[in-house]
């Protein structure tokens, strides 16, 4: 369906609608012996004006990695947004892989503080020693006056 001249200026000049805060806290088995660095990008995707991507700092650690980092995003759309956290690894050698991933709607999004099982590249949960693999996050949803 083709949108009019005046339906895509409404989107292009729409406020924000909520403020959303991911604390990303920590991750839990991350890592094997070859693995050198994790990193997390937390990533909003949805309208081209809500789309957004950051990534964490560095963190060489086993069973837990604290990362205990803020990242915020204001949503214009949040009802077509997805909020996606990506692990990314550095072998010992400098090559860069894929460690899991989750990806949660942002209409199914809840206040608080939530363990996340990180899934494979095709959404599939990790299973054997893999299977632990988590992140611990914290969210708030402001809404945005105005």
């Amino acid at each position: 369906e083709k949108k009019s001249a005046e339906e895509i200026e409404n989107i292009r000049d729409s406020k924000p609608k909520i403020m959303l805060r991911v604390r990303l806290l920590s991750a839990r088995r991350l890592r094997h012996k070859s693995i050198k660095e994790n990193t997390i990008s937390v990533e909003v995707h949805g309208v081209r004006q809500d789309h957004k991507e950051d990534r964490s700092r560095g963190i060489n650690a086993y069973d837990c990695c604290t990362f205990d980092q803020e990242f915020i995003f204001s949503l214009r759309f949040p009802e077509l947004a997805v909020l996606l956290f990506v692990v990314h690894t550095v072998d010992s050698f400098g090559k860069e892989g894929f460690g899991g991933q989750i990806g949660i709607p942002v209409r199914n999004l809840r206040q608080g503080l939530f363990y996340m099982y990180l899934k494979t590249k095709n959404g599939q949960r990790y299973t054997g020693n893999k299977s632990h693999r988590a992140i611990v996050v914290q969210l708030q949803i402001q809404p945005i006056k105005g």
